[in-house]
């Protein structure tokens, strides 16, 4: 069947719109958008996945394990103490009228004296301490005792039978000693230097290893000794404490 004149005239001017459309680059400009989103969307895609993408854990770096303290040799507290011989010069009533204390005024050697107020008054004579070789520790801190200064302690040997009362001795020093020698232990030297103070902790942990062994002074087992041989404390059975 043929198109009438009327038809042909429409389909005619549809295709010089068409072709009047082409001219112009209004087909063309309209597919544009659509062909550039493509590479749009294509450069979004990796920075979008990467953004859905968990996030990697950052790797923690492995702490250095500490390591463990070395022990401490047996005599390394011990050695903080300075222990010397010292000779007693004067012996007296302590001012506060204590039954306990004597003021005494001790030789430590190199022309130095040492005021110690002594706890022994009931367990040693006036006339015994005066002149007595004694075992002091000379770097405690100086302390205050019923109002009067104490600059050192003598060591004395304690013990209370089942039922009696506590036996204290002051320990005995060897002949031949002077003011001023060192005590250490056993087979061991005297350090060059002492601490300045020894703490009363470490103090503390040193008394806990002081006891009497086969009548000597011993500190865990190891005699304490001046040049001329062990303190002693010959009537004290083993275990008795020292301080």
């Amino acid at each position: 069947m043929a198109a009438s004149p009327s038809q042909l005239k429409a389909a005619i001017a549809k295709i010089d719109e068409l072709i009047a459309a082409l001219n112009s680059g209004a087909l063309i400009g309209a597919a544009r958008p659509a062909a550039a989103a493509a590479p749009a969307a294509a450069a979004a895609a990796p920075a979008a996945a990467a953004a859905a993408a968990p996030k990697q854990a950052k790797k923690e770096k492995p702490k250095k394990e500490k390591a463990a303290p070395a022990p401490a040799a047996e005599g390394d507290a011990f050695s903080k103490a300075q222990l010397a011989v010292g000779r007693v010069t004067s012996v007296s009533d302590h001012p506060s009228g204590s039954e306990k204390l004597w003021l005494c005024k001790v030789d430590i050697g190199g022309g130095q004296e040492r005021q110690v107020v002594a706890g022994l008054r009931q367990h040693i004579s006036r006339e015994d301490l005066t002149g007595r070789l004694v075992a002091l520790v000379l770097n405690l801190k100086p302390a205050k005792l019923a109002g009067e200064l104490s600059e050192a302690m003598i060591l004395a040997a304690d013990h209370t039978p089942e039922g009696g009362a506590v036996l204290v001795r002051v320990l005995a020093v060897p002949e031949g000693c002077q003011p001023g020698d060192a005590v250490c232990l056993e087979g061991g030297q005297a350090p060059e230097a002492y601490p300045k103070e020894c703490k009363s902790k470490v103090w503390k942990e040193i008394v806990e290893g002081l006891a009497v062994a086969g009548g000597r002074a011993c500190f865990k087992g190891t005699p304490l000794c001046t040049p001329h041989g062990p303190l002693a404390a010959a009537d004290m059975p083993d275990g008795a404490g020292i301080h």
